[in-house]
């Protein structure tokens, strides 16, 4: 047998295999750490009772005939090699291909010998008497927690039942018993779990009020107990998406502040931290994976480091790196900054003494495709396809980073993805579920379906946060920014709407980096408050402003049904007595708030707002022709929710379109064209109180000097 890889040491393992289909925790599929068999073990067996391999084979070094049955991890195989190499004439029920393999290892060819590898780290395998497997045999797996749970976490608050799960051989039964700051004695054993066939068990925790400082015990049969100390219940929220997400705090301003408030004790609460955070481990295997081993074994960022919550500390090393930013000694020094800022921005907004679990899951550089669940993605998107894509990667961040945790019950999810999209996959529509569009919808109500399959697990209608891309983020696509910023809230110019209900947005069209490639900071705030810029400004160094509007949209939902939104463009009238264009917002969106317009360089063209006029030739799908030039004009407010356009720069012509911050970076013209720092929140329309801009839009203007919007966007009142 070749095996392709590093040289392998043999391990002492099992080998177990099974006829019948392996069971998922709540039913979904699991991928397990062995497999059995109904034909019983009839391989040669070592003095201990261990399974040993019948013949020489070779994985670059030589495992000669005799030693201990084998399992290694992370290399390919081809199953035909396992009849000569291992286990004489035990088969199994199938193969699943995996690419990059995880705990779970992977299956053979259905009818095929068994074959299974590992990493050739020497295990210390225990004995067990259960009634599933023969007297004597060793045990396939130790008792194991999945490795999301851990000291000093977050569990999710009544009303939700949290869960409590993990892995122990087939048959066996787990006892899980709650006490309190002192530890489970005298505690309260919750309702046992029988481990499936699979291996897996879960124990679901009664719902528990916020706050509290708890242990856990897990028992089961001989097994080492496994305690879990320090554990508070509160609010638990997801952070995914790609490299924006993933951008650590030392990589943005603020992050002396941020140290400095955790040294002066302002997030301690009465039992412990109030902000505790989790960093999944970064796999991409092709099938769902539910089980995350409690060693990082990735290969990226701490692999070899265990996987565990940790408390806000303000210590940071001494030089700063990018590789292997320990985060269980630098948190949040190396933690998501967008997450962090985000939960305390969240504190700050709700309930100060609601623990908040933060768990950052994110990659780099990664489409949305791979965050979707594959088969629901295909089946609910046509035209979801990048060039030179292929189908069989989708899934594969979802199935290694999200579904490990979908046996958890969280408050919500917060999602910034779209620059290794944008020009990449096209927007499309959900109103004919294409492209970008009904990705971005579909990924919302899948992740949402498959976290709330149990009873009593995670609200169906979870709180959903998206970022829009912010300025400057476009990676040379910045004719599209404006149709894709929409493609990311489901063909819509605002949340929640039909495509995408009870999603909230943070829109960061005005918060690129302040001090751009080629911009003169010198003097400036944000060259006293320097941070390391990571790539330049694809990766913006402010991200307390999109984290603070996540925060007050998702804050309303503590108390409302309804999130704010800055202004949302509702219509036009072209008043061509008068030279000017009235634009219209939602009064009803915009509640008891009100339309401003902020002082703007009006020398310098920094309305944000242009038209289009003069040309033949108006549309493209709907929308006005990106190579032709667009004027800018300056506004004034009306009245109530009406803003006038001054259309004197057009010297009479008739405007065909407008719109309203529709670039890349469509605030700054002035500082652009100059090398000036552009400022956060510098578009000029806004809502206040609620501190919101307006929502970026075009439109065409009719015969009759109305307006009209594309797709399932009305804005012709």
């Amino acid at each position: 047998m070749i095996l392709q890889g590093n040289a392998m040491r043999a391990i002492v393992a099992t080998l177990i295999c099974a006829a019948t289909s392996a069971h998922a925790l709540d039913g979904r599929p699991f991928v397990p750490k062995s497999l059995q068999s109904s034909e019983g073990l009839s391989s040669t067996r070592d003095s201990t009772g261990n399974l040993i391999c019948p013949s020489t084979f070779n994985s670059g070094a030589s495992i000669p005939k005799g030693t201990p049955y084998v399992w290694l991890r992370n290399v390919t195989v081809d199953p035909a090699d396992c009849l000569a190499a291992c286990c004489g004439n035990i088969t199994c029920v199938k193969w699943v291909h995996t690419k990059f393999w995880t705990e779970g290892g992977a299956w053979c060819v259905e009818g095929a010998p068994c074959c299974l590898l590992y990493n050739g780290q020497t295990h210390d395998v225990p004995r067990l008497n259960s009634p599933n497997i023969t007297s004597g045999e060793a045990s396939p797996w130790h008792l194991e927690l999945a490795g999301v749970f851990s000291h000093n976490m977050v569990l999710q608050r009544a009303p939700s039942s949290a869960a409590i799960y993990g892995r122990a051989p087939p048959g066996l039964s787990v006892t899980v018993t709650m006490g309190g700051p002192s530890g489970p004695q005298g505690g309260k054993p919750l309702t046992p779990a029988v481990a499936g066939p699979d291996g897996s068990w879960k124990v679901r925790v009664p719902p528990t009020a916020a706050g509290g400082n708890y242990s856990f015990l897990v028992t089961a049969a001989e097994f080492p107990p496994i305690a879990l100390n320090g554990v508070t219940f509160g609010d638990v929220w997801i952070c995914s998406g790609q490299s924006n997400a993933w951008l650590p705090l030392h990589h943005t301003f603020g992050l002396n502040d941020t140290l400095a408030s955790i040294a002066a004790g302002q997030l301690d609460g009465p039992n412990g931290p109030r902000i505790r955070m989790f960093t999944m481990p970064q796999t991409m295997p092709l099938e769902p994976v539910y089980f995350v081993p409690a060693t990082n074994t990735s290969g990226k960022d701490m692999s070899g480091l265990p996987n565990v919550w940790n408390v806000p500390s303000s210590a940071k090393p001494v030089n700063r790196s990018y590789g292997n930013c320990d985060n269980n000694v630098y948190a949040p020094y190396c933690f998501s900054a967008l997450c962090w800022n985000f939960g305390v921005s969240l504190m700050n907004k709700t309930e100060p003494n609601v623990p908040l679990g933060l768990i950052s899951s994110n990659v780099g550089g990664t489409p949305i495709q791979a965050w979707s669940e594959r088969t629901r993605l295909l089946a609910t998107c046509g035209n979801v396809s990048s060039p030179g894509q292929n189908t069989s990667n989708f899934g594969n961040l979802y199935n290694g980073m999200i579904a490990p945790l979908v046996n958890m019950s969280v408050k919500g999810f917060v999602w910034y993805q779209g620059e290794n999209s944008i020009g990449r996959l096209p927007e499309g529509s959900t109103t004919n579920h294409t492209g970008y569009s009904c990705a971005a919808s579909n990924l919302v109500a899948s992740w949402r379906s498959i976290f709330s399959a149990a009873p009593n697990s995670t609200n169906p209608a979870a709180p959903f946060g998206v970022v829009t891309l912010a300025a400057g983020t476009s990676e040379g696509h910045q004719n599209e920014m404006g149709v894709f910023r929409q493609a990311q809230m489901g063909s819509y110019q605002h949340t929640p709407n039909p495509a995408m209900p009870g999603v909230f947005v943070a829109a960061a069209h005005d918060l690129g980096d302040p001090c751009y490639k080629g911009t003169n900071c010198t003097g400036t705030k944000w060259a006293q408050m320097y941070a390391h810029s990571y790539m330049g400004p694809i990766h913006p160094r402010i991200k307390r402003e999109p984290a603070a509007r996540l925060a007050t949209a998702a804050a309303a939902l503590y108390w409302t049904s309804t999130t704010p939104t800055g202004p949302v463009f509702s219509g036009c009238k072209l008043e061509e007595t008068s030279n000017t264009l009235t634009l219209k917002f939602n009064a009803s969106l915009l509640g008891s708030g009100a339309l401003t317009i902020r002082p703007y360089n009006q020398a310098g063209n920094n309305s944000a707002t242009e038209v289009l006029y003069n040309v033949t030739g108006v549309a493209h799908s709907g929308r006005p022709i990106w190579s032709l030039e667009w004027t800018p004009v300056n506004i004034s407010m009306a009245s109530g929710n009406t803003i006038t356009a001054d259309l004197s720069p057009l010297n009479g012509a008739r405007p065909l379109s407008v719109r309203y911050a529709w670039g890349d970076t469509p605030c700054c013209r002035y500082e652009m064209a100059n090398s000036l720092p552009c400022l956060p929140a510098n578009c000029p329309v806004f809502a206040e109180p609620v501190d919101l801009p307006a929502m970026p839009f075009t439109a065409t203007i009719s015969s009759d000097g109305s307006c009209a919007c594309d797709g399932p966007i009305d804005c012709s009142e």
